[in-house]
């Protein structure tokens, strides 16, 4: 549902697949933030690590995961750390960070869910650290524009080239 609260653009209660490896539950988003929930369906670890647009804040509120980060990928992808993330476990990560989840850490029943707040864009798409340097997500992704993307379902996203020639 979309509607103007004094003049900006609100949305509530939006739904995205965002690929195989998960699903987007928006509950509300403005132009200054949003916040919503990430329902995950496997691990990223296939991936090369990712940044995002926006800083933001997560908290696993089902189930936990294991995850990888860099501080700066923008100069180097050495010195990488891995942090568990339990339930209730908090953190805010920024734009010029990166990361990947390697492993879920799954409940009895349902999957692993996070509850995120996102802060404004501060850049316009998100980046992809490679073997081969930094590559915007239209460079890694086997689409050439955002119509494109639309056509396509997210759960058949291919990367343009093998994982396994991307992964650091």
């Amino acid at each position: 549902m979309r509607f103007k609260v004094f003049g900006t653009p609100v949305e509530l209660f939006s739904y995205m697949e965002a690929g195989a490896a998960f699903d987007r539950y928006t509950v509300f988003k403005c132009k200054k933030f949003s916040f919503g929930f990430h329902v995950f369906h496997e691990a990223e670890r296939l991936y090369p690590p990712h940044d995002h647009y926006n800083d933001f804040l997560s908290v696993a509120v089902w189930g936990g995961y294991k995850e990888e980060l860099w501080d700066e990928p923008e100069k180097t992808l050495d010195g990488s750390y891995f942090r568990t993330r339990d339930v209730f476990s908090a953190h805010i990560m920024r734009h010029t960070a990166a990361h990947r989840l390697i492993e879920l850490h799954k409940p009895r029943f349902g999957k692993v869910t996070t509850f995120f707040v996102a802060g404004s864009r501060a850049k316009d798409l998100p980046h992809y650290f490679t073997r081969d340097g930094m590559l915007t997500f239209w460079e890694f992704w086997d689409v050439d524009d955002f119509q494109a993307l639309l056509k396509v379902n997210p759960k058949e996203l291919k990367a343009r080239r093998p994982l396994e020639e991307y992964v650091v």
